[in-house]
């Protein structure tokens, strides 16, 4: 399905041919309580931003969301019965993801162009081992945040304190594997006993110069921790 002209939303839209996809090249705008559930793929070439209501990936296809152009959503709802989600460029949430059953799946080597993008004043609620972001998100705002990524059907958050400015963002996104490729975990400060080799985040202050605190979550697979209080 390839859309050429401007749409405004407010039903819901359902696409469960297991090969659909559906294509913008036009201007498509969800107003105040509009649906759209998405079973197949979706390429944004047009324009789809400022949006209301709530948008879902649903279904058990596997679906790639790509394109010349950013999607804008502003409630977002994952619930794959099967299956996950391939995410191939911005991808920003305004208002709030609802994490149900299902992952997004981005390459952490694209980290400046292919990412989920809390903007100001979003959140989320639901994420566990089975429904997170396996890939890069990236959060804009004033406000404290925890980053819902994770990897090999494993959540494992990393949190910051409140930036100083809203236009400010952090990107982030964790690995389970030994980050000795791109830190050697040889060079230790004073009085640090070892690095793990079993995980590693990465956070980059992305805009701005806001100062913030870090908090990371640690599991059975976090690799040689035995004393909590020695921690840093």
């Amino acid at each position: 399905m390839k859309i050429k002209t401007a749409i405004i939303i407010s039903s819901i839209l359902l696409v469960n041919n297991s090969f659909a996809q559906i294509q913008n090249n036009g201007n498509i705008r969800m107003h105040t309580l509009s649906k759209v559930a998405i079973f197949g793929n979706y390429t944004n070439n047009g324009t789809f931003n400022n949006n209301l209501g709530s948008f879902y990936l649903v279904g058990s296809n596997y679906q790639t969301l790509n394109g010349s152009t950013i999607i804008q959503v502003n409630d977002l709802i994952i619930n794959k019965s099967n299956n996950s989600i391939k995410l191939d460029n911005e991808f920003q949430v305004a208002g709030e993801l609802t994490f149900i059953k299902g992952r997004i799946f981005s390459d952490t080597s694209d980290i400046n162009t292919e990412f989920v993008h809390f903007l100001d004043g979003s959140s989320f609620v639901g994420s566990s081992d089975s429904s997170y972001i396996n890939g890069v998100v990236r959060k804009t705002g004033n406000g404290e945040f925890e980053f819902p990524i994770g990897d090999n059907n494993l959540l494992r958050s990393i949190s910051i304190s409140t930036p100083t400015v809203v236009t400010d963002h952090f990107t982030a996104f964790y690995t389970e594997s030994d980050p000795d490729g791109i830190y050697n975990r040889s060079l230790l400060d004073v009085g640090l006993d070892h690095v793990s080799g079993c995980e590693y985040w990465v956070l980059n202050r992305t805009g701005g110069s806001s100062n913030v605190e870090v908090t990371l979550s640690w599991d059975s697979n976090s690799c040689g921790i035995d004393n909590l209080c020695e921690l840093q």
